[in-house]
Formats: C-alpha cells, structure tokens, sequence
C-alpha cells in the first residue's frame, strides 16, 4: 500500500505543472545526515543525492519545484556494547514553493515523501546484513517537511541549501513501553543546471 501511495502522489507533483510554463533540469549533492534517536547516540553520516527536477514558472515573484532524486541518507551509530551504521537508499521526491527575492536569490519550502529501496546495517564486532524492509524492524516511507534558499551562479546554474525535517519512524517497533524511533535529519548542499526550459 505504501508504495501505491508513493507512487500517486508523484503523479500528482508532476501533473501540477502540466499547463505552466517549465524548467526541466539535473541536480547532484552532498547529504549531512542524522537521526532524532530515542535511545543510540548517532552522528552525522555524509553521502549524496542526485537526479532531476521540475520547475514551474508561477510569476514574477514565485516558483514551484519538484525533485526526483536517489538520495543515500544514514547515520553513525553507538550504544554501550556495539557501534556501526544504517545506510538507507531512498527515492525521493521534494516539493518546493520558492519565493524570489531577486532575480539572483530565493527561498521556499515545503513536503518531501521518501520510498527506501534497500538499506545495510554494519556494526564494530564484524556482523551486518541487509536491512530488511518487508519483514524486518525498518519502515519504507519516509515523510517530512523541506526547507531551501538558492543562489544563481550562472544563467541556469543554481547552488542551493536544504534541511530535511522527518516525520516517520525509521523503526516498525514502536510500541509503549519502548518507545523506540527514529526520525531523518539531514542537511544538504546541490548544484542545479536547468538544461531545457518549454
């Protein structure tokens, strides 16, 4: 079910734009991930995320845009007795509502909805395996709120910043007297080429 719903709702994204005018382009990135853990001590896991996104040309003064990136988030791991790291490979599609300042510098934000493909768990005492999804202790989906400001660098060269806030519990256990979860943090940075614009 999670994955229809994934699914719908980047169809959704992209019919947005269907009669505007759109910039259509590439975009590639460093991740500072974390998580918001109940009960680990984590730290910052940096990888990358890459793909392409869709910019709706709204007015003068606003933008709409959507990505659809392979983002690699994670985080770095230790308890009492053993440390190690989650690495999580997600699609991942970010919807923007960016406000121009100028013609050269905006801000925005908006939801992203996440769908992990795969994901490894590594540890110090020599153990790892895959994570698995279907019928194991991490959930697929991954929901939160984004926040951006870009900056022109050149014609349609863009740099921008980016910090994800996550809704959804990594972890399937979640229940009272537990209380076990875990929530994605990550901040980012991207370089942005628009490469055709109808």
């Amino acid at each position: 079910m999670s994955k229809q719903l994934f699914f719908i709702f980047c169809l959704q994204i992209a019919s947005f734009g269907a009669f505007s005018q759109m910039q259509f382009g590439v975009k590639v990135g460093a991740n500072f991930a974390n998580v918001s853990h109940s009960s680990l001590t984590t730290s910052q896991f940096t990888s990358y995320h890459f793909g392409v996104f869709e910019r709706i040309l709204l007015g003068k003064k606003w933008d709409a845009q959507i990505d659809f990136l392979c983002s690699h988030k994670g985080y770095n791991y230790s308890s009492s007795k053993v440390s190690g790291e989650i690495t999580l490979n997600y699609v991942e599609v970010p919807f923007k509502l960016l406000y121009k300042i100028n013609d050269n510098f905006s801000i925005g934000g908006g939801p992203y909805l996440g769908y992990a493909l795969s994901g490894n768990r590594t540890a110090s005492d020599g153990t790892g395996k895959f994570i698995a999804f279907n019928r194991g202790d991490y959930n697929r989906v991954d929901f939160g709120l984004n926040g951006t400001v870009a900056t022109r660098l050149y014609k349609s060269v863009e740099l921008s910043a980016f910090y994800n806030y996550g809704f959804s519990n990594l972890h399937k256990i979640n229940d009272l007297q537990t209380g076990l979860f875990a929530n994605n943090r990550v901040f980012g940075v991207s370089l942005s080429m628009g490469l055709y614009q109808q």
